[in-house]
Parts: C-alpha cells; structure tokens; sequence
C-alpha cells in the first residue's frame, strides 16, 4: 500500500498594483491578499535592484493601519505598505528595481513581484553663502559653494528681499 499525504489547505494568493512612476524613500506598495480559508496572512517584503537576480529583505515603516505585515485578517486583505527605500539602498539612482511580496497561513504562497521602476534615493544639493558684511552698491558679488554628493548639475535661482525675507524678487 502507497502512502501519500492529502493537503486540502490553499495557500494565499496576492496581486500586486504596478509600479510605474520614478519612485523616491517611501515607496507605496498597493496588494490585495485572496485566501479561500481566510486565514490570518503573513507577508515577507523584499526587493532587488538587480531586476530579480537577488533578493533582500525590505524595511515597511507602515501597513495600512494595521502595523507590520503579520497577521493580517481578511478585513484588510487590500491594503497597502510602505517600503522604506532609502534606508534599504540609499543609493542614488536605481533602474532595475523590483519589489515583492511573499503571502503565507500555514501553506506559503507564490512570491508576487512588480515590474522593474526606477528609485531615485538623490539628495538634495546643499548651498552655502558667504556672509556679506559691507555695505554694496551696483554690482554684488555674492560668493557661494555648492555641495551635492551626486555631482549632478544644479540649477540656481538667485533672488533678494529687501524686507527681511517676506518677498523675493528675481535678481538680475
């Protein structure tokens, strides 16, 4: 007589929403959790920035409101999550992105992941002024550095005020 073992559970199944827009830090992460028993879910986050050749684990700073991705009853089977991108990569310009999630009860489900997107974790330039502490006529020389760990080009809007910041007007 053959032995075999009967599992009659299913294990959860979830969608995903695309990603299509450049993403920056908190990355929004829409799903929607199908499990016949409905059974509490867990999910495991994680991404790649290799187009799914390696996988890491992904830090979610919330779940809809519900917390961490544990546990999750079939009220909010639809939900969302943020990953925290920069905390995970802190990298500065990312093509190949891809997120996914991993649903499990007692069974765990296929592993569900988004099409590649871009994640843009730059910082912003900083700009530092030289105090001018002379009285200026006609031409104003205003000295200034620039610091921007990418070294991507960067734009500058020079402006005055006259009224101690309340309005600024394009300087010429």
């Amino acid at each position: 007589t053959a032995t075999f073992q009967v599992d009659n559970s299913d294990a959860p199944t979830l969608a995903l929403s695309p990603i299509t827009e450049e993403q920056t830090a908190y990355v929004t992460v829409e799903y929607r959790i199908s499990d016949r028993e409905g059974d509490p879910v867990i999910l495991t986050p994680e991404w790649s920035s290799d187009g799914g050749a390696t996988w890491r684990e992904a830090t979610i700073t919330a779940l809809s409101d519900i917390g961490q991705p544990e546990g999750i009853k079939p009220a909010d089977y639809s939900g969302s999550l943020e990953w925290n991108s920069k905390s995970d990569t802190d990298q500065f310009d990312l093509f190949e992105v891809q997120f996914r999630l991993t649903p499990a009860d007692n069974d765990v489900g296929e592993a569900y992941a988004t099409a590649t997107f871009q994640v843009d974790n730059s910082d912003a330039p900083t700009l530092a002024l030289s105090p001018i502490t002379e009285e200026q006529t006609a031409y104003v020389t205003v000295e200034y550095r620039i610091s921007h760990r990418q070294g991507d080009p960067v734009i500058l809007t020079p402006e005055w005020s006259s009224d101690g910041g309340a309005t600024w007007p394009q300087a010429t």
